[in-house]
């Protein structure tokens, strides 16, 4: 299948910032590195083949990392989230692979896909597609594996064929890993089988809350399930990371919610160190098919999602180190 659309080129000026150097600076490391930059209304970009040979250059390592995006609860923004984080992340060089396992697909149309007849994980799994024909190039490094109504039978079909939790997604990943730095799983919102196998083949789950009634009960069942799931299967390097979406520091609610999280030290641990304020730019991309860094206007939304992507891939510390 063609791809579906250019790849996500990241403006010279927003690499001025990350690597701390003069426009002109920067403009010469580009030049000295023989990168070709390409135009457009009237900026300056680079592929995220050469944002990554850059990136290398500076001694920037890539890391391999399995993440799945799920919590007990619905409507908190794991899909506009693991949406905008794997945009971000390929813009900054990285193979990311998509995996939507949510049967409403949302993840899948955000991306311009409305196909039912394609593959999903439930093909996959259950021997009618291969990996290899289910994957969608959707740009040069950032491919998707889609869902469909389909994915709604997985989960049965993992309980009547008694399939082995640790290896559902676990052994496709595991073959998958050499061509991808991240595989990005978006889940439904719910203790199910697709869930439980999704977090044992993940090295970190992101877990979205939000400041809303039942957001804390829906974390602590996360958390009882990923505790739950690692002493049963023996996996003790699950990642857990919260991070704090539709922050909006006018209402009283929001800093009082974070306040609560802190609170539990479990939970304080776990948190990222930025958070996602409130914005209708996010889900308005969403609806319209495009992503929040398709245009170059400045707004809150970008900027968290530019500051969350950075602390997953360890950019700000790894990069800075090398000036």
């Amino acid at each position: 299948m063609e791809q579906l659309r250019d790849d996500y080129n990241l403006s010279l000026r927003e690499l001025n910032g990350l690597l701390n150097v003069t426009p002109q600076g920067l403009h010469h490391i580009v030049k000295s590195k023989d990168l070709t930059t390409i135009r457009k209304s009237n900026k300056s970009y680079l592929s995220p083949a050469s944002v990554r040979a850059l990136f290398e250059d500076k001694g920037y390592a890539y890391h391999k990392e399995v993440i799945a995006f799920s919590v007990v609860k619905g409507g908190v923004g794991k899909t506009s989230l693991s949406h905008s984080f794997s945009i971000r992340a390929s813009q900054y060089g990285a193979k990311v692979l998509v995996v939507d396992l949510d049967q409403q697909a949302n993840l899948t149309q955000a991306f311009g896909i409305d196909d039912e007849s394609l593959p999903t994980m439930f093909e996959i799994i259950s021997n009618e597609a291969s990996v290899e024909d289910s994957i969608i190039p959707l740009t040069s490094n950032l491919h998707i594996i889609p869902s469909s109504m389909n994915m709604s039978f997985l989960d049965r079909y993992i309980q009547i064929q008694q399939e082995n939790l640790l290896s559902v997604f676990g052994d496709i990943f595991e073959k998958l890993k050499n061509d991808y730095d991240y595989i990005v799983m978006d889940c439904p919102p719910a203790i199910s089988s697709v869930t439980a196998a999704a977090t044992l083949a993940s090295d970190r789950v992101i877990m979205p809350i939000t400041p809303m009634k039942f957001s804390l009960k829906g974390l602590k069942a996360s958390f009882e399930e990923i505790d739950e799931l690692s002493r049963k299967f023996k996996k003790k390097n699950i990642k857990k990371s919260i991070i704090f979406n539709r922050f909006d520091g006018r209402k009283t609610s929001s800093p009082e919610f974070l306040k609560a999280v802190v609170a539990t030290p479990e939970y304080g641990e776990s948190l990222v160190q930025c958070f996602i304020r409130e914005s209708s730019e996010i889900e308005n991309c969403i609806n319209q098919k495009t992503s929040i860094f398709d245009f170059s206007k400045k707004n809150s939304a970008r900027e968290d999602i530019d500051l969350l992507t950075r602390e997953i891939m360890g950019l700000n510390e790894s990069l800075i180190k090398q000036q």
